[in-house]
This record gives C-alpha cells, sequence and structure tokens, in this order.
C-alpha cells in the first residue's frame, strides 16, 4: 500500500493573510504506508472485516509491504561522537573502561577511537 506525496506551494508574505496561490499541484513520488497506522486503509476495522480481507487477526502490525515483500523498520543506536563513554566491566581484570570516538565535524575522515581502561585493585575482577 502506498500513498502519493502532492505538493502543492503556499505563498506566505510577512504582515498579510496566508495566500494560497492557484498553482498546479506536483506528484513527487510515493511513500510506503504502515499496516494499520492511521492512513492504512486497515486501520479501524472490526475482526470480522479484517477476517473478510483475509488478514490474520494475530498478526502484529507496524511493518510495509514493498514490492509484494513485508519489510521493518530496525532501530539502531549509534554513540555520539566527541564523548567520553564509561562502562564498568565484570570477569575482567579491568575495573573500568572509557572509549571515546573522536570526529571533526563536516568532514569526510573516519572516526578514530581511543580507549582507556582501568586496572581493578590486585588485578582482580572488582566483584560488582
Amino acid at each position: 500500500m502506498r500513498a502519493s506525496v502532492v505538493v502543492a506551494p503556499t505563498v506566505i508574505k510577512e504582515g498579510e493573510e496566508q495566500l494560497q496561490m492557484q498553482h498546479q499541484k506536483t506528484f513527487i513520488g510515493k511513500v510506503p504506508v504502515m499496516l494499520h497506522s492511521i492512513y492504512c486503509l486497515l486501520n479501524g476495522l472490526a475482526d470480522h472485516d479484517l477476517c473478510e480481507l483475509n488478514g490474520c487477526l494475530l498478526d502484529p502490525d507496524g511493518y510495509f509491504i514493498i514490492n509484494g515483500s513485508e519489510k521493518v523498520l530496525i532501530a539502531q543506536e549509534k554513540m555520539a561522537t566527541n564523548t567520553v563513554y564509561v562502562f564498568a566491566k565484570k570477569d575482567s581484570k579491568y575495573a573500568y573502561t572509557g572509549e571515546c570516538r573522536s570526529c571533526l565535524e563536516n568532514s569526510s575522515r573516519p572516526t578514530s577511537t581511543i580507549w582507556v581502561s582501568m586496572l581493578a585493585r590486585g588485578g582482580q575482577s572488582p566483584g560488582f
């Protein structure tokens, strides 16, 4: 299921009311719609209506169908650059490890990483 994206320009001049000119709408593409989102045709259907459309009541929803294949978005977290992170270590000869990923802003150079580890007392596991 895809929604068409259309652009209609609006002209706003400072100190005047918003004025919408009569411009031709321009098609710029199609965007996939997440199943059972507010833009999906299946949103808000009763169980018996979903069954009539061959929908599964146990379907977890929240995915996309693109070219006949189910696609899911997977969130990935990335540690911020130019920030120091300190981690407590378990079952290691180190009590703590610090890590900093350095990166120049607006540069194509890859990030460089430095690690600093602090030994546990007596070289033993800190036993957290």
